[in-house]
């Protein structure tokens, strides 16, 4: 239910934006889901050297922009 509410919101943005995707919106869902997940578990596991939401911060703008022309 997550990943599809968030994967309309994702379509919705794109389409009033006109952000065009080059990927479908659902992937690129499933890659910001994996890429918290992991961030969130590299935070537990070495909460001093990655800060809780550093990774995401860093890496999403980089997604982001990979996906999108």
């Amino acid at each position: 239910m997550f990943r599809s509410s968030l994967t309309k919101l994702v379509e919705e943005i794109s389409e009033t934006s006109g952000m065009r995707m080059s990927v479908p919106a659902e992937q690129f869902v499933r890659l910001v889901i994996a890429v918290h997940e992991g961030a969130r578990s590299q935070s537990l596991l070495e909460p001093r050297k990655v800060p809780a939401g550093s990774l995401e911060r860093t890496f999403l703008p980089m997604v982001l922009t990979a996906v999108t022309d």
